[in-house]
């Protein structure tokens, strides 16, 4: 047998350099045409490197492949990957469960995705037994104490049936291809070089072989920096013996210990960009886990990250349209749509006359779900096709023509399938969408075009999906990128500083933990990659590194918790050391380590403004907007003077404003009639409250959610019956206690021939009910409430003295306290407006009429602190305070913005990306803001 020869690469250039002077000039400079020379190279990148240096030097290009590749033959019928998973799917899915249960046990795989799933397992398995020169159908394992014979024999009858699938459609599966080149090789390769793999297969080992007996040359180069120990088998690969515990040179200074990975990733990034820009520096991410880290703080910095694997097409609009309208058309799901309506592109495949904007599309959407809370493209027309009374708002007949438009332009596109949408949209798109989109199409009509479909059209979705899901696409970086590269990427970088990243357990050394086939204690028997080689490998390369970078150019550095919050433990390989140093570096690396995480601030000049043309300035003024001025006047100004409404979510059940507006329909239909009878209502019985109240209130769903809601929507339904059943028993109370019903749902407008100002604005809002007392003529204005649990309104209404930030909100009661709210207060103005002079004679109050989730604690809860006899300041102090938040807008102050109570995420938060206020906002817009310029 001829022996390869060995070349080892010790100049002090760079590893891409090295290779590349070997290709060009050899021993005998006759290198210089390389188109008959094969290279053989770990990576892509390596191999992209390799070929500019050549291109430097004036050297023809020789033909790059990574290892496996090169066991490939050109040859008609090749499966696919995708073609591969279909015949492994067919073969589970026809297979004796008597085979299954060997592989599956009890959880044997049923779906379509199911199978797929399992399918790509065990592709997976072939073929790393194709890197050992074995197959499932005559799998070599030694006598290593591991009994599994049961499972290979039913892999291997599997793997029959698979093969034979595949012979059906004229396909030949890509690995029994490689192992037949293994034996007979193709003799056109005259000179084969494998540049510095540490973890040569087997089977390209075998393959080499058989080339040099067939007398092709074999050249081994290895990457062996001053002072690396040569210690490598006969094709480059490190000694597992040796490198298992040779001290590794790395000083102190060169590791870095986070607290956690954004801190590790914020460390990193500075030091990799101290001294290059940001296309050439050197960031290398052992552990994958840090890539969401890492490009979170490059995007506060104003940078992008660039994958040199290529960008994830499933990212692309393209891909997410093809795979979301398919399942669209499959499930009708207004949730899916939404998902669709995301996506700028989307909207563009619509044919209106009178054109939807991407947020008219989404609230549309948003108001089929959330309002009318359909589910599906069915119930949602049906709901759009409801008839709306006469005395509908004008901002509902807006958002149901909304949806009638939305919903006629998607029923429109139905007939198309995903590929056609794609076709249609991006026909002309920017050059990387349509890159993209034409990726998209061509791997569609590929799966299309497939026997593996026509036989197994049922596959064809799931198939598509996962295609898509798997598939990257190269391209240039640009100049505001910075690479993200893996750690096999690290030898073959020329930056000077080098950071290498995640260096934790199970990550470096790349680790075999829980195989389902292919355990750690029968990999070096198989002749595949086993923990013991992996660590000689990342050992022998790190070395490589240090040495190859003098000082302190290379970074070390590991988080002590993942993103998740997890625990890491640091790479034994940091470790290393002298066994005098070792205590200390067991110190350095477990120190307790101080989380310094503050809010993400984007380094860019980005700062919001106000729109110029728009004045801040009210017309009208509702009792509900002082408690949101009180909040934060900042947010005020977004949400009532801009228009910025809150985000509606996607849901499948009435949210609390819809829940709460039905019941009130029930409750002002009941009310009017009570009216309408004077004072006999008097005598109306619990029975008959609860037949009216209940009544209403089915018509008002029929007329919402038509005669069929969703499930979840049948069961908020059931629960707001219960409340209107504890309603009239309470309701039955009042009445006989002397309460008279005299307004129900009355709207004050600031039209109104006497309008009721706060200041300069005129009041507008609609009270829920006011009472009077048959016999004493007291006066109680009411605001139905339907809130979990029982409330009194001062917990509602006043808040901790240091919520006080305007100075008329503070109020002295037993203790201090601010005003949050000032609804109820304002409701007794109100009541006095309408009402006077009687109110001046006979006292007035304010309750809330709370119907909580308990019915047994339903009750009116009056405003005890807002009564004259209790507390006399009380009326005055929340006028005052209305009066200074009307001056306030007046002024057009809305300056500063509080911080966000709320229960939920702060539907404003992007616009403080910077961090604070001040870093956010333009300080021309934080001035106007401040009423400077009004």
């Amino acid at each position: 047998m001829k022996m390869n020869s060995l070349h080892y690469l010790e100049k002090p250039l760079p590893l891409a350099q090295q290779v590349a002077g070997f290709l060009s000039n050899g021993t005998e400079g006759r290198f210089a045409d390389l188109s008959t020379v094969q290279v053989l190279t770990s990576t892509s990148g390596a191999a992209r490197r390799i070929d500019q240096a050549l291109k430097v030097a004036g050297a023809k290009s020789p033909y790059f492949t990574r290892p496996m590749q090169a066991l490939l033959p050109d040859l008609p019928g090749l499966a696919s990957r995708h073609e591969q998973e279909a015949a492994w799917a067919i073969t589970l899915g026809y297979a004796e469960p008597s085979l299954l249960l060997p592989l599956f046990d009890n959880k044997q795989p049923e779906s379509t995705n199911e199978r797929l799933k399992a399918a790509g397992i065990l592709c997976g398995l072939c073929d790393q037994l194709a890197e050992a020169a074995q197959s499932p159908a005559a799998i070599r394992i030694t006598d290593s104490g591991f009994d599994d014979s049961v499972r290979w024999r039913a892999l291997e009858q599997l793997y029959k049936i698979y093969l034979d699938r595949l012979a059906q459609w004229n396909r030949i599966d890509p690995n029994e291809a490689r192992l037949a080149q293994i034996k007979e090789p193709d003799t056109s390769v005259q000179h084969l070089v494998v540049a510095c793999i540490p973890d040569l297969p087997v089977a390209v080992e075998r393959y080499a072989q058989q080339l040099q007996e067939r007398g092709t040359q074999v050249d081994i180069l290895i990457w062996q920096p001053e002072g690396v120990t040569p210690s490598f088998d006969a094709w480059g690969r490190p000694d597992p013996e040796f490198w298992s515990g040779c001290p590794i040179e790395l000083m102190p200074n060169q590791i870095q210990v986070a607290a956690e990975a954004s801190e590790e990733a914020k460390g990193s990034i500075t030091y990799a960009l101290k001294e290059a820009p940001a296309q050439n520096c050197g960031i290398i991410l052992a552990d994958p886990k840090l890539d969401n880290p890492f490009r979170t703080e490059l995007w506060t910095r104003g940078l992008q990250a660039y994958d040199p694997d290529g960008d994830r097409l499933i990212q692309s609009q393209p891909a997410v349209i093809a795979i979301e309208w398919e399942a669209f058309r499959t499930n009708r799901d207004l949730r899916t749509l939404r998902r669709l309506l995301e996506l700028p592109a989307f909207i563009q495949s619509f044919k209106l006359e009178n054109p939807l904007t991407p947020e008219e599309a989404l609230a549309a959407c948003d108001y089929l779900l959330a309002e009318t809370v359909s589910a599906t493209l069915e119930q949602g027309q049906s709901a759009a096709d409801i008839a709306l009374p006469d005395n509908t708002p004008k901002k509902v007949r807006y958002a149901r023509s909304r949806a009638r438009r939305l919903l006629a332009a998607v029923q429109s596109l139905l007939k198309k399938d995903g590929l056609a949408l794609v076709r249609q949209i991006f026909d002309e798109a920017s050059q990387v969408e349509n890159q993209a989109a034409d990726r998209v199409i061509e791997l569609g009509n590929t799966l299309a075009g497939s026997p593996a479909f026509a036989d197994w059209p049922e596959g064809f979705a799931a198939a598509f999906s996962r295609a898509l899901r798997s598939e990257q696409l190269q391209r240039a970086a640009l100049p505001e990128e910075v690479a993200l590269n893996g750690w096999l990427e690290a030898p073959w970088l020329e930056t000077r500083e080098l950071a290498l990243c995640g260096l934790i357990e199970g990550r470096l050394p790349g680790t075999i933990d829980g195989h389902p086939f292919l355990p750690d204690s029968i990999r070096a028997d198989l002749g595949l990659s086993d923990n013991d080689s992996r660590l000689a490998r990342d050992a022998y390369l790190l070395d490589c590194l240090l040495r190859s970078r003098s000082g302190s150019k290379v970074q070390c550095s590991y988080s002590k918790f993942d993103a998740e919050g997890n625990p890491n433990r640091p790479s034994r390989l940091l470790l290393r050391c002298h066994s005098k140093d070792l205590p200390q570096r067991v110190l350095q690396l477990t120190a307790k380590q101080e989380s310094t995480k503050i809010r993400p601030r984007r380094q860019t000049d980005w700062r919001w403004r106000l729109p110029e043309e728009k004045p801040l300035s009210l017309c009208k003024i509702s009792p509900t907007q002082f408690k949101d001025y009180l909040a934060c006047p900042f947010r005020f100004c977004l949400k009532h003077i801009l228009t910025l409404d809150a985000f509606t979510p996607a849901a499948r059940e009435m949210n609390a404003a819809t829940f709460g507006t039905l019941i009130h329909h029930a409750l002002e239909s009941f009310g009017r009639i009570a009216i309408s009878r004077g004072e006999a209502m008097l005598q109306m019985t619990e029975d008959e409250i609860r037949t009216l109240v209940l009544q209403a209130f089915a018509e008002a769903t029929e007329k919402q959610f038509g005669p069929k809601p969703s499930p979840a929507v049948q069961i908020q339904m059931a629960n707001a019956r219960t409340r209107l059943v504890a309603f009239a028993r309470v309701q039955a109370q009042t009445f006989a206690e002397g309460w008279l019903i005299v307004d129900v749902e009355r709207k004050l407008a600031a039209e109104d021939a006497q309008p009721l100002h706060i200041g300069s604005l005129p009041l507008s809002g609609v009270v829920d009910r006011i009472d009077r007392h048959m016999e004493s003529n007291a006066w109680r204005v009411m605001d139905y409430k339907t809130f979990s649990t029982t409330t009194d309104p001062a917990s509602k209404h006043f808040g901790g003295a240091s919520a006080a930030w305007l100075p008329e909100a503070e109020i002295h009661l037993a203790t201090s306290k601010a005003w949050i709210d000032l609804q109820l207060p304002l409701y007794r103005s109100i009541l006095d407006h309408w009402h006077r002079p009687a109110t001046d004679t006979q006292p007035s109050s304010t309750a809330y009429f709370i119907l909580p989730s308990d019915p047994y604690e339903t009750a009116i809860r009056p405003f005890v602190e807002l009564d004259d006899g209790v507390n006399p300041q009380a009326y005055p102090s929340a006028l005052q305070c209305a009066e200074a938040i009307v001056k306030n807008i007046d002024q057009g102050i809305f300056w500063p913005p509080r911080p966000f109570r709320g229960n939920w995420d702060d539907p404003y938060a992007p616009l403080f990306v910077n961090g604070t206020p001040e870093d956010s906002i333009h300080p021309e817009t934080i001035e106007r803001l401040k009423g400077a310029l009004s």
